[in-house]
């Protein structure tokens, strides 16, 4: 079997915002320990606010925004790996004039 897993965008309420997420199980068995998804922010946007009980890793596929992490601003740009804690509240702006892609792995503490 080949190795490339599915992918399925998800409807937001937000047209700036693209959400998708990839499948990682096989015949109903999960084939990792963790999830996985790919969003795009466009210019001007930003995603709604987030606060879960995962764990939560991004990676800054491209472009620049600015992360709002339970209460505290920071600069993020292509390259970033970011790490948020369980129930910390957080959402990514996009305030350039390029898409803001990320894509986010979540697992279960």
């Amino acid at each position: 079997m080949l190795p490339k897993l599915p992918f399925k965008y998800i409807d937001v309420d937000d047209p700036g915002v693209s959400y998708g997420e990839f499948s990682l199980t096989r015949e109903e068995v999960p084939l990792t320990p963790f999830k996985a998804s790919l969003f795009t922010v466009g210019p001007g946007h930003r995603t709604p606010r987030d606060q879960h009980a995962v764990r939560e890793c991004w990676l800054v596929v491209d472009g620049k925004g600015v992360l709002v992490y339970d209460g505290e601003e920071l600069e993020i740009e292509k390259g970033n790996l970011l790490y948020f804690e369980s129930e910390k509240p957080h959402f990514v702006q996009n305030r350039t004039e390029q898409d803001l892609i990320i894509f986010s792995t979540w697992w279960s503490v």
